[in-house]
């Protein structure tokens, strides 16, 4: 579990269908990976 990681399960699945919803996760969530 990475520090950077939120109340979100799917990680480095939710790059695109988080990136409408919030663009800046988006950025955070390759970052994490």
């Amino acid at each position: 579990m990475p520090p950077k990681t939120r109340p979100r399960r799917p990680r480095g699945g939710a790059k695109g269908r988080r990136a409408p919803n919030a663009p800046v996760f988006e950025i955070r969530d390759v970052e994490g990976m």
